[in-house]
């Protein structure tokens, strides 16, 4: 007994330690962010792709440790100065679902409400910004962002669970990136005429696209193949029972097996025209029919 409370406790204990290093790098991303956030605000946002760096350090942060409040209030400030409120809102409320007592995330939580309820008031006028910087800049953060999703090989399809995460990653961070550039068109659009910065969005909306439908398909198709290992294992048992009852009991038993199988091949065939790569299902599903073939002629032999 004493053992096996000391081996507890080492698991405990290591548990605790691996939590510690997420949140500790959690906080190192967070603190980053919040640094070039502060940066990009004393320089009054000269440099767009500061707010970029920003949010991928908050998104990282996040992803090191999902309980950690801090990096999501640090993206509902981003948002928020992007006049994104709806946005702000959400990443607040996950905030407060993780720490319901946080009272920064309830402060500016509660800014950003009673500003969007107050009615429309005409602001002190600016000075007028420097079209050609502001188009430069927003040109070169979109030129980035190309080159980004240029680095990246074409997504794909996949059984193997850590290349599914980092697909996620990656689509995740492409379309936080994406959303960060749309708002910034959308804001310099007002003084600037942006058509032909809007038409250079398409490579990316279209990788971003792409990393939808992989991420799609390889969660289609670990479903499918987490149903094929259960139909094979009952048919296993099936077959070491066979003796105990009678075939046609057995043979029902089988026919739904059979419907599963017909079902699974059509969706392997869809997935495989839809250029997703399907080997590894074959496998499975030739495994499966092989042991589902195997009792349906034990099953005929037993009635004759």
């Amino acid at each position: 007994m004493k053992f096996f409370q000391t081996l507890s406790s080492i698991a405990n204990t290591a548990v605790a330690t691996q939590s510690d290093h997420r949140h500790q790098a959690s906080e190192r991303d967070y603190q980053t962010g919040m640094q070039i956030l502060l940066q990009a605000q004393l320089d009054a946002f000269k440099d767009l792709s500061r707010l970029q760096q920003a949010s991928d350090h908050f998104l990282a942060a996040i992803r090191h440790h999902h309980r950690n409040p801090d990096p999501y209030i640090g993206m509902a400030y981003l948002l928020h100065l992007l006049e994104d409120a709806p946005g702000a809102l959400r990443y607040l409320s996950e905030a407060l679902r993780v720490d319901p007592g946080n009272q920064s995330a309830y402060s500016l939580q509660l800014a950003i409400q009673e500003q969007a309820a107050q009615s429309l008031e005409r602001q002190p006028e600016q000075p007028p910004p420097d079209s050609d910087l502001a188009y430069d800049q927003l040109e070169d953060l979109i030129s980035r962002e190309i080159r980004l999703i240029s680095s990246y090989p074409p997504p794909r399809a996949s059984l193997d669970p850590e290349q599914v995460l980092e697909l996620e990653s990656r689509f995740e961070q492409l379309s936080q990136n994406f959303g960060l550039i749309q708002a910034q068109i959308e804001i310099q659009s007002q003084e600037l005429d942006l058509l032909s910065l809007q038409s250079r969005l398409r490579p990316i909306e279209t990788r971003i696209k792409g990393f939808e439908q992989a991420l799609s398909q390889s969660r289609l198709m670990l479903a499918l193949n987490q149903e094929m290992e259960q139909e094979y294992e009952a048919t296993l048992c099936l077959s070491q029972y066979l003796l105990y009852q009678s075939p046609e009991t057995a043979r029902l038993q089988l026919e739904s097996t059979l419907d599963t199988c017909d079902e699974v091949a059509d969706q392997i065939n869809r997935l495989d025209a839809a250029g997703a790569a399907t080997e590894a299902l074959e496998v499975s599903y030739h495994k499966l029919k092989a042991v589902v073939l195997h009792l349906q002629e034990s099953i005929d032999e037993m009635k004759q």
